[in-house]
């Protein structure tokens, strides 16, 4: 699970945001890989929980302001992350303890294709607006 600038959307907050989840989720794996305390294991998923709220409300308020054609494809797609999020969170309240293969594919399907496919198409929107900007 690595970071890397092709996660970048050109949104500073929003690359931002992405990469302090990114963080938060490596926290957990190694809490998980670890066999960290579960207090600190139900902590975190929450961090996460609110950090991935917090998130997808800004980068959805863009999206409505850029007029975006896909805004209700990708909402649904934030929910279906979130119910992610909150089934991790409910094994960790039953005493289950998500395995680290199931976070790391978790993490890899948010990265790899979410915010390189489905973030990268209002992305390039934000940076045509950016080139009008400059050349207007």
């Amino acid at each position: 699970m690595n970071w890397t600038v092709t996660y970048l959307v050109g949104v500073p907050q929003l690359d931002k945001d992405h990469e302090v989840i990114f963080e938060e989720l490596e926290k957990l794996y190694y809490l998980l890989k670890e066999g960290g305390l579960h207090e600190d294991m139900l902590e975190q998923a929450l961090l996460i929980r609110k950090e991935a709220r917090l998130h997808f409300a800004g980068e959805e308020a863009l999206m409505e302001w850029l007029g975006y054609h896909e805004i209700d494809l990708h909402i649904a797609e934030h929910k279906i992350l979130m119910e992610h999020i909150n089934g991790f969170i409910d094994e960790i309240r039953e005493g289950l303890i998500p395995s680290e293969k199931e976070l790391q594919s978790f993490v890899e399907d948010w990265l790899y294709r979410h915010i390189r496919d489905e973030d990268m198409q209002y992305a390039h929107m934000v940076e045509q607006l950016q080139r009008k900007s400059l050349v207007g």
